[in-house]
């Protein structure tokens, strides 16, 4: 899961002819036009939580999450997501119009915070899920035909925020859940891509509490606050397994995964601080683990 956050009073500094090609790489490309899928009926507020570094325990990540649900189409992603990505764009193109004018080009980022970047797409109809992420500021599409989650539902209740919920418990990519819906809310939806149950989910956690959904708040729409669901543009599509291979390429070395996508003759170089960018983030716990062989 691609999360891009800056540390406060570090400026992230790029090359201009970096730049350049950063802020166009998008335009270049063959972009998907964006569209509605569906109308918002219910928007529900998470906190989500991962332990990233087993090495560390105290290493958790955490974020605020929102699950948009309509009538055919649910999306799952950062509360922050719209916010970053319009001022990704605003500075990239804020650092390109500086080379054109001669200027030496800086953008910072430090006041986005924690930012993940996929976003979940799910039809009400089957199991296929669909992510937008981005990598070296390409936007991919991801498709994803999830196994469906074989629940146990067990004889366990309790009360979470007003909601009368049942305790269910299941195993998905190396994990197993435990889970907490309520059939007050007959929604088959959920946090990422837990789903399936007769009713919303709430509160989740693998047995390990290594990643954790914790429920906020929801919300229903209403007459005046007409939210749309919306697919946004892409420049790619990638089956899950091709998605993993290019991941993993950026994961063990992102420095010269970054050089790769520019065109020959175009260098790269990025620092923070004038110290270099390391090349790898301590990262060792996936939410989908490899499966045992």
């Amino acid at each position: 899961m691609p999360i891009y956050y800056y540390k406060k009073d570090k400026m992230l500094k790029l090359i201009s002819t970096c730049v350049v090609v950063f802020a166009s790489l998008t335009c270049l490309s063959q972009n998907k036009p964006s569209y509605s899928l569906d109308t918002v009926q219910y928007k529900v507020l998470y906190s989500f939580k991962q332990l990233m570094d087993t090495n560390n325990i105290n290493n958790f990540y955490n974020e605020e999450m929102v699950l948009l649900i309509g009538k055919q189409f649910n999306v799952y992603k950062s509360l922050q997501l719209d916010k970053y990505e319009t001022e990704l764009a605003n500075q990239l193109n804020t650092a390109a119009n500086d080379i054109k004018a001669g200027k030496s080009p800086q953008y910072n980022l430090q006041k986005l915070g924690r930012v993940t970047t996929n976003a979940f797409f799910k039809s009400t109809n089957n199991s296929f899920i669909y992510i937008t992420t981005e990598l070296a500021y390409i936007k991919y599409l991801v498709e994803d035909n999830c196994p469906r989650i074989q629940w146990k539902i067990n004889n366990i209740q309790k009360t979470i925020k007003g909601f009368h919920c049942q305790n269910a418990s299941g195993y998905f990519r190396g994990r197993t859940y435990e889970v907490w819906f309520t059939t007050e809310i007959p929604i088959s939806s959920g946090p990422w891509k837990l789903f399936g149950l007769p009713g919303l989910i709430l509160e989740a956690s693998d047995i390990k509490k290594q990643v954790q959904f914790h429920f906020i708040n929801l919300e229903k729409a209403t007459l005046k606050q007409i939210e749309i669901i919306k697919l946004p543009q892409y420049n790619k599509l990638l089956y899950r397994k091709d998605w993993i291979k290019l991941y993993k390429a950026y994961q063990e070395d992102p420095m010269s995964f970054l050089q790769n996508t520019l065109p020959a003759g175009v260098k790269v170089h990025v620092d923070i601080n004038n110290k270099p960018l390391n090349a790898k983030a301590i990262f060792n716990n996936p939410i989908e683990l490899p499966e045992k062989q």
